[in-house]
């Protein structure tokens, strides 16, 4: 079985009265959660329900232990998909008298032994938003979880107090900043849509030219985020604050349209966007050990009760300590594992890092003309080809970006393309072109070949 994304809701310090009745809306959720996936009976131990996959059934399981002092249910909702695979969420809500914790998981499991690639594409489950929805002040390990949708960052106070949150060694989820390319996204609605992907999971600020500025000012133009690009801050740990090491992910414009051969670019960034914060949040999100104490607990009870009802040599007892001494076993097991894998996961991040970095450098990067503060590349030179790709119009002209060969060879003479040309112009500062011509294979915005 495979984690592929994993949650954790906080919401400690409530009074009885609202720890009471935020519990109580939480179970409300659930069962409005089960009842849309076609629940007859959401509030029953057990129950099915109709698969997405054709022909296909989904189960659920709910299960509730007690606490010394708190209560815990687990619900556990499986469902088949078409690809020969069982997809598992695993909701966990534990109540005491001041504090309501959730975390949930989507693990992922082959139904049949079969060496092939399995394509998953792992999607934030509904209950999440909803109880996102519920209150506006959700945490993780003391950093605020935002509630659903983005927030605009367009002023000069807004973009300081953002680079204070990216250099703060107390954040505990990522900031995902989306910049605008002339007031627009690379994408339409591309934050929206983001925010949406990665509910519980990010921070999606949207920032326009001067927020930009100030992050390349404050920050340095290898940690900025300008002109369409997409870039992850990663929660900064302690020692790469003292050095001042900002680890992120970006992705330039021209390395995102790059993927948009054929109209669907956004869709293929916005799960690459959602792999990388899910696989990232599945390691590093482990069940708390208030929930499994809870559960240890309830084990410890009912070896107690059962202790008080058999002799000691009973046959029944001796087995219940040996699965109590697996089970704690095996948890310790797990976790050395998840560590394990967690360290894999860390130097897997730093090459792609590494990576990316050498990929989107000026060298290899035709945006570098549109970085704030960075060096233009100058008016083309005779003879020299570029590529662009329109991200969105204008009154007046295209916005578009250099990106790379699109590879095809459908080259199509572009003679009233009087919105592209203007918009090439406007890039490049100059009109001295030999000719332009449009790829006829490409969609989503339209590829553009001009020889200077």
């Amino acid at each position: 079985m495979q984690t592929l994304a994993a949650y954790l809701l906080d919401r400690p310090g409530l009074a009885i009265e609202s720890s009471a009745a935020l519990a109580t809306s939480v179970g409300s959720q659930v069962d409005a959660w089960l009842k849309e996936k076609g629940a007859s009976a959401p509030a029953a131990d057990t129950g099915c329900f109709p698969s997405l996959t054709q022909g296909a059934e989904g189960t659920y399981r709910r299960r509730r232990y007690r606490g010394e002092k708190s209560v815990l249910e687990e619900i556990r909702l499986e469902e088949p998909s078409r690809d020969g695979q069982k997809f598992t969420t695993s909701l966990y809500v534990a109540a005491s008298s001041t504090r309501i914790m959730v975390y949930a998981t989507l693990d992922v499991v082959n139904v049949e032994s079969i060496v092939a690639p399995a394509r998953t594409d792992p999607r934030c489950p509904a209950i999440v938003r909803r109880l996102l929805g519920l209150i506006p002040d959700w945490e993780l390990n003391g950093t605020p979880i935002s509630s659903i949708g983005p927030r605009a960052v367009y002023d000069q106070a807004g973009a300081e107090d953002l680079v204070r949150d990216i250099k703060s060694s107390g954040r505990s989820i990522p900031i995902v900043v989306v910049s605008e390319l002339e007031d627009e996204t690379i994408f339409p609605d591309l934050a929206e849509k983001v925010s949406y992907d990665l509910s519980g999971l990010a921070q999606i600020i949207r920032v326009n030219d001067l927020a930009s500025w100030t992050l390349t000012r404050e920050l340095g133009k290898e940690n900025s985020c300008y002109k369409g690009a997409v870039r992850i801050y990663w929660p900064m740990r302690r020692f790469q604050a003292e050095e001042f090491e900002i680890p992120s992910t970006v992705w330039t414009p021209s390395r995102i349209l790059s993927g948009d051969r054929d109209g669907k670019g956004n869709f293929r960034f916005r799960e690459a966007l959602r792999r990388s914060v899910m696989s990232v949040a599945a390691l590093a999100l482990e069940m708390p050990s208030a929930i499994a104490e809870i559960q240890r607990y309830e084990s410890r009870l009912k070896l107690h009760e059962l202790e008080q009802k058999t002799t000691s040599q009973s046959q029944e007892l001796e087995l219940a300590k040996l699965y109590e001494a697996d089970n704690a076993r095996l948890v310790a097991e797990l976790a050395e594992a998840k560590q394990a894998n967690a360290r894999l996961l860390s130097r897997v991040e730093a090459a792609e890092h590494a990576l990316s970095q050498r990929k989107d450098s000026p060298d290899n990067d035709l945006d570098s003309a549109s970085t704030p503060g960075g060096d233009d590349p100058g008016t083309p030179e005779a003879g020299e080809t570029r590529y662009y790709k329109k991200t969105h119009s204008k009154q007046s002209h295209d916005v578009l970006v250099r990106v790379q060969d699109c590879g095809h060879t459908t080259w199509q003479s572009a003679t009233k393309a009087d919105k592209a040309k203007k918009g090439v112009e406007r890039l490049e500062g100059s009109s001295d072109w030999k000719n332009i011509q449009h790829c006829g294979s490409c969609t989503g915005g339209g590829m553009w070949k001009v020889r200077w």
